[in-house]
């Protein structure tokens, strides 16, 4: 599995949630390299997640799940809004899932963790300014140049001549 991801995820789904439930019966682990017999060995571990949405997220999805069950019957139509809901937002908390894994596997997720970290980043970041200033005074050039050039063709005074020869 780890030829194919980095990082895999196990995501397991209770068909037969108990009564009374008011959580998702979901339960999530992220594998984690743990040192076992002085051996790197890959374990899973248990995640905890909070199921988080925002009005607009909401809103978009009940549009799209509309949009998208216009034209069927009343039944189908409903159906079909609820399942789109339901992928749109299973699509949502895969990706902040991602994100948080991917955010908590970096090494240096603070600046102020590394000197050669902070050195580095900087040193990218000037580099990559750098590069847009120069980018920037390219383009005012060649703009200059163009002013140049309409000038020059405007009043030169070999292109006008002056009575008959």
């Amino acid at each position: 599995m780890c030829e194919v991801t980095e990082s895999p995820m196990y995501l397991v789904l209770d068909p037969v949630p108990p009564a009374g439930m008011q959580d998702l019966p979901i339960t999530i682990y992220e594998s984690e390299v743990a040192i076992v017999n002085d051996n790197p060995t890959i374990v899973l571990s248990k995640v905890s997640f909070k199921m988080d949405s925002v009005d607009s997220e909401r809103i978009s999805v009940d549009h799209v799940a509309h949009i998208s069950s216009a034209g069927d019957g009343p039944e189908t139509g409903a159906l079909v809004s609820h399942l789109a809901g339901q992928q749109s937002a299973i699509k949502m908390l895969s990706d902040r899932i991602q994100i948080k894994s991917l955010c908590n596997s970096l090494p240096a997720v603070n600046m102020g963790t590394s000197a050669k970290f902070t050195e580095d980043f900087l040193s990218d970041y000037n580099d990559t300014l750098l590069v847009s200033y120069l980018s920037s005074i390219t383009q005012g050039t060649g703009v200059v140049n163009d002013v140049v050039d309409k000038f020059q063709t405007a009043y030169d005074k070999h292109t006008r001549r002056r009575g008959i020869f």
